[in-house]
């Protein structure tokens, strides 16, 4: 494991102040921390070596688990242990994943349902379990620049884009006939010219029209995996029924 890329922390006991601490445990949260040095400055480099010493209270390794669970999970009173599937493991594993989505990130965006100005569908990552909601304006697609109906289907780039109104955003390149689409915040379709809106949750109003919930989470959340990766591609597909909804 030394040296090398995890994208999951895997223990089968406890680790750290009061733990179980197997030595195979112990080196995979050395490489897990040392994979993650930069959310937890300003711990330097661990030794894999699967030791806490004879003080445990004393070692690196603790030292760093505790500045993990302060500056990352969040916790007042860092406790220095990692219990297996606790809530500082899963936050090593959620950001394990962020930390691993490299090049080639991968993001589809499936269209399930519309409504006459509304667009709802899926949007997911590659090798990421967890997936989100996304609203477009209603179709048909459209190439026509301003016009207020969904992109084209296809697979575009992405870059960063920052404006007055929507700062530190991503943007979609070279897409037939339109330009500034973006990925941003927003819950209803009035808040879109052909930009995708990620959301946790969805619904649909009394007058047929789709809406996401907790777009700010959900934005920033996949943000955190496309700032990860060095290369961003987006791919956006109609279902087969989208038209029969």
């Amino acid at each position: 494991m030394k040296g090398s890329t995890i994208a999951k922390l895997q223990i089968a006991q406890s680790v750290g102040l009061g733990g179980v601490n197997t030595p195979k445990d112990i080196k995979a949260v050395q490489a897990a921390l040392n994979q993650l040095l930069g959310l937890i400055s300003p711990t330097k480099k661990l030794a894999e070596d699967g030791k806490l010493g004879s003080k445990p209270e004393n070692s690196k390794t603790v030292a760093a688990i505790k500045v993990f669970q302060k500056k990352v999970v969040g916790m007042v009173r860092p406790d220095g242990k990692i219990d297996v599937n606790g809530r500082s493991h899963r936050k090593f594993n959620e950001k394990l994943a962020v930390h691993t989505a490299k090049a080639n990130l991968k993001i589809k965006v499936k269209r399930l349902k519309q409504g006459t100005k509304s667009t709802l569908g899926s949007l997911k990552i590659d090798g990421v379990a967890k997936s989100w909601y996304v609203l477009e304006p209603g179709g048909p697609d459209s190439q026509q620049e301003g016009s207020d109906h969904r992109i084209s289907t296809g697979t575009y780039k992405l870059k960063p884009y920052s404006s007055p109104k929507y700062k530190n955003v991503y943007q979609l390149l070279n897409v037939p006939g339109r330009t500034n689409i973006l990925i941003h915040a927003g819950n209803y379709h009035q808040d879109t010219l052909g930009c995708l809106m990620p959301g946790k949750t969805s619904g649909k109003s009394s007058n047929g029209e789709y809406h996401v919930g907790n777009s700010r989470t959900a934005t920033k959340e996949i943000f955190e995996y496309i700032a990860a990766a060095s290369d961003t591609s987006v791919e956006i597909i109609n279902s087969e029924d989208l038209n029969n909804d």
